[in-house]
């Protein structure tokens, strides 16, 4: 199973630092019991401020709004929480 999310990783005044994330979960079940192996990794970090949003992937290479939303849904969500939505540059 693959999963992306996003989480609040630090606020302040200034700017708020989303971590976005890659969950990777692989299960195998045998007759004696079974494995379970997961692992988290980071793959975008998105930083909101009232002046500019930014989405840069882990090379520190700018990243579309959109491209973000297909893969986290709950983006969308996130933006409507914390204040109206702003072009991600």
């Amino acid at each position: 199973m693959n999963k992306n999310r996003i989480r609040e990783i630090f606020s302040d005044d200034r700017f708020t630092l989303y971590a976005v994330e890659s969950i990777e979960m692989m299960q195998k079940v045998f007759s004696t019991g079974f494995t379970l192996h997961g692992s988290i990794k980071s793959t975008a970090i998105i930083i909101r401020s009232p002046e500019k949003n930014q989405a840069l992937d882990m090379n520190a290479s700018p990243i579309e709004l959109d491209k973000l939303k297909k893969s986290i849904p709950e983006l969308e969500l996130v933006f409507r929480k914390t204040g109206s939505q702003r072009n991600i540059h």
